[in-house]
């Protein structure tokens, strides 16, 4: 059954969403304020429809408080504000884990409130899908070295498109970890665990050769680009006198491999950091900025260090074409790394409509779910032998 919570503080807009509610055949409590709530009714609901604009909790401090019980339920954004305060509010709403149902404009009908209580029936759950939830199990340094004696790290690779031909340039090679007893981890649950343990450099040394191995198995092409997501504490010269050595040893090219590395600036822009990356460069092994224009990654950076790739975060590819920011964001990137001379990739392209604007800006690498998940080498190697 349907139970709609109603939290709206002008009486007549609440009043009139239950009336909504009774007539499309829901049952619905309306409240004016969060605080007369129990945590049963919360629990009840299958739908929230929530005002941003409260007098006592505003919105998004309710949201703070949903997240705080684990509330499941899809919650509908309703208001009459701007465009970016509402996108503003759906990207706290993510960021919480919370199941973003929809957004009901103030004012409203009732076709909009019953289009938007149907839609917002098929939102998935964020809440029952972190990572939190999928990956329960905190990884120890005695997991980890196991896992790395026994191999249970590997590699899946997302092809980087040539949007001018449609041909390959190179592919992105991420880690992935698979336990036998606690199951599939991904980098976000492994990486700063590798790190806090002291792991990091015996990690990325052994991933970079097997890896590395498993490419040539397959007879990948000499001349289409490798690239690894390096963290900054891996950055020392072991780490370029093991890699130049290996990849003489297995007659590959420097210019053939490169580093993804993303927020320098928690290093400090040191003597010592330049003179590794000027050092990484001059051997012929390229260097990208990974994630630029979130976190730590700054011009600063583009313009103090060696880089001559720079990738577009997903975050702004995937968000262009609903806002103007965004667009203007990945336009000056593009038009940055071109006056830079440098390689710009977009990163997370999933959609025609996307690709089409990267066009326009003059991107021509991209890569992201349009053309391709990360596979595993073996479909790789299909993905190869039909390119």
């Amino acid at each position: 059954m349907t139970n709609i919570l109603i939290i709206e503080d002008v009486q007549d807009i609440g009043e009139n969403l239950s009336e909504f509610a009774r007539i499309a055949g829901f049952n619905s409590h309306y409240t004016e304020t969060y605080s007369t709530l129990s945590s049963k009714e919360l629990r009840k609901a299958s739908h929230i429809i929530l005002d941003l604009n409260m007098p006592e909790l505003d919105g998004l401090d309710i949201l703070d408080e949903l997240k705080i019980m684990s509330i499941e339920a899809p919650i509908i954004l309703c208001s009459g504000m701007s465009d970016d305060i509402i996108t503003s509010a759906i990207d706290v709403m993510n960021e919480l884990g919370l199941c973003f149902g929809g957004c009901l404009p103030k004012p409203f009908t009732f076709e909009q409130f019953t289009t938007c209580i149907s839609k917002a029936s098929l939102a998935p759950s964020a809440v029952s899908s972190s990572p939190q939830d999928i990956n329960k199990t905190r990884l120890t340094k005695g997991d980890l070295k196991i896992a790395l004696q026994q191999g249970w790290f590997y590699p899946v690779f997302q092809p980087q498109i040539d949007i001018s031909d449609n041909s390959l340039m190179g592919i992105e090679c991420l880690a992935r970890l698979d336990h036998p007893l606690l199951g599939q981890y991904t980098p976000d649950a492994f990486i700063t665990r590798l790190v806090e343990t002291d792991l990091i450099d015996e990690f990325t040394t052994v991933f970079i050769r097997n890896t590395l191995t498993d490419l040539n198995s397959i007879g990948y092409p000499r001349d289409k680009r490798i690239s690894f997501n390096i963290d900054p504490k891996s950055l020392h010269r072991s780490l370029l006198t093991d890699l130049t050595r290996y990849l003489s040893s297995q007659h590959i090219q420097p210019e053939q491999i490169c580093l993804e590395i993303t927020e320098l600036s928690a290093l400090g822009l040191t003597k010592e950091l330049r003179t590794l990356l000027t050092k990484i460069r001059m051997s012929g092994v390229h260097i990208s900025m990974d994630d630029f224009g979130t976190g730590f990654s700054t011009i600063h950076e583009l313009d103090q260090l060696p880089f001559d790739e720079v990738k577009i975060d997903c975050e702004f590819v995937s968000k262009m074409t609903e806002r103007a920011g965004s667009l203007a964001i990945v336009k000056n990137i593009v038009s940055l790394g071109h006056d830079l001379n440098m390689v710009v990739v977009a990163e997370g392209v999933e959609t025609q409509e996307q690709v089409n604007i990267l066009k326009q800006l003059n991107c021509k690498f991209m890569q992201g779910y349009f053309f391709s998940k990360p596979v595993i080498l073996d479909e790789l190697a299909s993905k190869l032998h039909h390119m």
